[in-house]
């Protein structure tokens, strides 16, 4: 799985006068077969090589970029299997011996981009899109932290504090069974408490979105308690499992619980965004209107349909974007092609931090709703 440590090492990647080849292919299995995938990247390779002679490169460089495009088609026709991955992602310089392929769970527009640094947009617009969810699992002796991101699961620490978990009375020399409980209530205590102080420290150190604690109900309510205002005002689920149930059967039960609240937070906030629509709300709809507040910087929250994709044009001076403009309307530069304006947009949603929901039922933004929307910060 692809973290934002591989892109940040991908970004510093110097050709060093040579081109890199960068793939998304699409290869989800329930929407393509693997003739289907192999067929795009023929046209993809077959459109690429002819604009390859318009670059202007040494024939090392051209040389390089026939071969990356040797080894995609390879790799994807004879070891790819398609299994565990919606999108493939591949950067290649075979110049420079760089060679790297990631699984992607999320669908990605296809593409094949041939320049002087990989292409990282999409990925950087992927790893930006998915929210953080830190995973606490509890039991009155041990405890353990999981960040469950891009629908994988990673166990962050460990941490172990012995308590009695029965009394053996032999071992307390005939003390009154009051004070056996209150001993082992104060370990009980002791343990949440510093569990809650490793929690925090994650927290500080890594900010994820939100929290999901687990564990039998009693003991779960008892360590919220512990944990400190900030960390409680995240947390937006509490499951039964037990401390040491195995990474499946974790990765199911957070599943069912990240499902759960995206879904009720995505009605929430559509019924936001069609409530305040109007004349005089925060609420747009409309490719025109909500590319034009993105330039602006109106956006609070964009909305756009799951996998809606439309080709437009954007400004190479200040970014202006449109879906029909030739010409910018702010400067009078000529406008650039973009193949798809949607990414665009959503790229500039996130270097402007707005929140960014997919709707994955496409009748919702469907008809006059043009598949996209926004909530605004300011009204121009």
């Amino acid at each position: 799985m692809i973290n934002k440590s591989d892109v940040t090492s991908l970004a510093r990647f110097n050709t060093q006068g040579y081109y890199a080849s960068s793939l998304y292919l699409n290869v989800n299995g329930k929407r393509f077969n693997k003739k289907d995938y192999e067929i795009k990247l023929k046209a993809l390779i077959r459109e690429r090589k002819q604009e390859i002679n318009g670059l202007g490169l040494s024939q090392e460089a051209q040389n390089s970029i026939l071969a990356d495009f040797d080894l995609i088609r390879n790799f994807v026709s004879m070891q790819f299997n398609g299994k565990g991955a919606k999108s493939l992602a591949i950067f290649s310089c075979n110049g420079l011996d760089l060679w790297q392929v990631y699984r992607l769970p999320y669908a990605i527009h296809p593409r094949l981009v041939v320049s002087k640094q990989p292409y990282l947009r999409p990925l950087i617009t992927m790893l930006a899109d998915n929210k953080r969810y830190l995973a606490i699992i509890v039991s009155r002796d041990k405890a353990r932290l999981f960040e469950y991101y891009l629908g994988t699961l990673k166990e962050y620490s460990k941490i172990l504090n012995e308590v009695p978990s029965q009394v053996k009375m032999s071992g307390w020399y005939g003390l009154e069974e009051r004070r056996i409980e209150r001993h082992i209530d104060d370990y009980v205590h002791r343990h949440l408490k510093n569990v809650s102080e490793g929690v925090f420290d994650y927290y500080q150190n890594s900010y994820p979105d939100w929290l999901i604690l687990g564990g039998r109900k009693s003991i779960v309510s008892e360590f919220e308690r512990h944990l400190h205002s900030d960390i409680q005002e995240k947390i937006i689920d509490r499951i039964v499992i037990g401390v040491d149930s195995i990474a499946s059967e974790i990765v199911a039960s957070l599943q069912l619980a990240v499902e759960d609240f995206e879904m009720k937070e995505q009605k929430r906030l559509l019924k936001h965004l069609f409530e305040e629509r109007g004349p005089v709300g925060l609420g747009i709809t409309g490719l025109k209107a909500t590319l034009r507040a993105l330039w602006h910087g109106q956006v609070n929250i964009l909305f756009i349909t799951e996998d809606y994709a439309q080709p437009g044009y954007y400004c190479p001076e200040c970014w202006y974007m449109s879906n029909n403009e030739e010409v910018c309307t702010n400067d009078k530069t000529p406008m650039k092609r973009s193949h798809d304006i949607i990414e665009d947009a959503i790229e500039t949603a996130i270097y402007q931090n707005c929140e960014i929901v997919r709707v994955k039922d496409k009748k919702i933004l469907a008809g006059e709703y043009e598949n996209i929307g926004a909530l605004l910060r300011f009204k121009i």
